[in-house]
């Protein structure tokens, strides 16, 4: 039953990927570093947890992440910098330290494995199929991918987590 749920998550990717690699342009030269301030949706699937969220990276180097579904996260938003988080849900609010959330949570995961590659070395794949370059890195001793088009932040991946994240309405600001 696990290896099929991981089939057809790896499936949907595999398709969602398809469907979106037509806009890349050809690039054969390695991605250019994320500005210090960018703004993205995220469509993220973590095993069975499925979030959609508006992130921000801001100059400063926080984020601001807005959750957008599923409707039980409603209003929630969350406030991060390299240490501390704040959960804000209308009038409750609750700050955290950031290092003692679990490595494995969805949005610490996926923040964590953007701040790796914000600086895209030379070691990138370049797809001269669907012109998508991806960088391979480590985060607590898990491999995963990032994925870049148009020199655009495109797609975060990490198997051993089940976990994908497709980024759509990438904007530096």
């Amino acid at each position: 039953m696990k290896d099929r749920k991981k089939i057809i998550v790896a499936g949907l990717c595999v398709a969602m990927a398809i469907t979106s690699f037509a806009g890349c342009a050809k690039a054969d030269k390695k991605p250019q570093a994320l500005p210090k301030s960018y703004s993205f949706k995220a469509d993220i699937t973590h095993g069975e947890l499925k979030i959609k969220a508006d992130l921000t990276r801001k100059n400063d180097g926080n984020w601001q992440v807005n959750f957008t579904a599923p409707e039980t996260l409603g209003d929630l938003s969350l406030s991060c910098d390299e240490d501390f988080c704040t959960a804000e849900l209308g009038e409750i609010s609750q700050t955290f330290d950031r290092k003692k959330l679990p490595l494995g949570g969805t949005i610490n995961l996926l923040m964590s494995m953007i701040e790796q590659a914000e600086n895209p070395s030379n070691s990138f794949n370049y797809d001269k199929k669907t012109k998508i370059m991806q960088e391979n890195y480590n985060y607590e001793g898990e491999d995963f991918t990032v994925s870049f088009c148009k020199d655009n932040l495109y797609m975060v991946q990490m198997e051993s987590e089940e976990f994908s994240a497709v980024i759509t309405d990438y904007k530096a600001k």
